[in-house]
């Protein structure tokens, strides 16, 4: 099962987009092209998603949702759990154990995806630049370890 932790697009300020709070704020032209662009990434890599976890954040649901177009999947999940900062153990088993073996798009906000990325991959915390991602190859499911097979930062 591989797994990529692609981070939401750049977003508009609060202030910008005319909202009341973070939750809210939308992507950006600018940052609906870069997740376009790195979605033609992920193709030229050969990854062919089937399933996509997202944040409910607005940025995270618009991401997701060129994702999927993009890709023509019909299997989406909204995860409160990849808005909060901690308990990130806990969201990483629940991301594999939708994922169930299937090829799966975690989409969501740093730093929790870097987090989740280094405890499979066994390394430092890893950074992920707005749509940016980095893609994991899990080898054992209990002890969520794996390896990068690729990664992208826009």
């Amino acid at each position: 099962m591989n797994i990529v932790f692609f981070r939401h697009g750049h977003a508009l300020s609060v202030f910008e987009a005319d909202v009341s709070s973070d939750s809210e704020r939308p992507l950006s032209d600018i940052g609906k092209n870069s997740v376009l662009k790195s979605a033609n990434k992920l193709k030229e890599f050969n990854f062919n998603p089937e399933i996509i976890i997202s944040s409910p954040f607005k940025r995270a649901k618009e991401t997701a949702s060129i994702l999927l177009n993009f890709f023509d999947i019909k299997n989406s999940i909204l995860m409160d759990s990849l808005t909060n900062p901690s308990d990130i153990e806990k969201t990483l088993n629940e991301i594999i154990k939708i994922s169930a073996g299937k090829n799966t798009i975690v989409v969501g906000h740093q730093p929790k995806l870097g987090y989740m990325s280094s405890i499979i991959a066994k390394s430092e915390n890893l950074q992920i630049a707005p749509a940016g991602f980095i893609a994991v190859k899990i080898n054992d499911y209990t002890q969520k370890a794996g390896e990068i097979i690729f990664s992208y930062n826009n």
